[in-house]
């Protein structure tokens, strides 16, 4: 029950350092060598698939409602975060010729998906909230300082602006909209007669 307790507490620190001091919070994780997926990523999505699931309970929503939200967002995430993943090792590579080791890269991703789990969160109990993504753009300025702190390249690359901006944009948009593309396939698709 304590190492739940502090995951838990550890989750939502570091969540919450993110969105009000990005900067000295990157720097905490550039020293920290726990697995971002498996302590940071995955607690959060489950976080959020229950949130899901309350918040389409509290809702009154059917019954078959409450079963697919929690599996729709799980889909969404574990479909989202890899391409964002993906389109971070294709666009450094593309970009400035590189490639990022993959636990550095799922630290970044994984915590600059923060903005779109923090969207999420409000989401899952209040899904009339749709002003709410704009959170989502949160990201975007954690990835700037992820990129200044870890990204592995030399100090001239970060200062050609041109590079630096168009890795920032590749990025920056497979974060924020993938989860929102995913999400508006699935419910087009697969769930069609289905209100999410």
């Amino acid at each position: 029950m304590r190492k739940i307790w502090d995951c838990i507490r550890f989750v939502f620190a570091r969540a919450w350092n993110l969105l009000v001091d990005s900067e000295n919070e990157w720097q905490r994780i550039a020293s920290d060598n726990r697995n971002a997926k498996q302590t940071y990523v995955m607690p959060m999505i489950l976080f959020i698939c229950l949130l899901a699931l309350f918040g389409a309970v509290l809702s009154g929503d059917s019954l078959v409602v409450i079963l697919l939200r929690p599996v729709l967002w799980l889909i969404i995430f574990l479909l989202s975060i890899p391409f964002a993943f993906w389109v971070s090792q294709f666009s450094l590579k593309k970009i400035y010729g590189m490639e990022m080791p993959d636990e550095l890269n799922e630290k970044i991703i994984g915590y600059s998906f923060t903005g779109v789990f923090f969207t999420r969160m409000i989401l899952a109990l209040f899904p009339n909230f749709f002003f709410v993504r704009v959170f989502a753009l949160f990201s975007p300025y954690m990835l700037r300082f992820a990129m200044e702190i870890l990204l592995p390249v030399d100090n001239s690359l970060l200062k050609d602006e041109q590079k630096y901006y168009l890795y920032l944009l590749v990025n920056s948009l497979s974060i924020v909209f993938s989860p929102f593309v995913i999400e508006f396939c699935l419910e087009k698709i697969i769930f069609q007669n289905i209100v999410f």
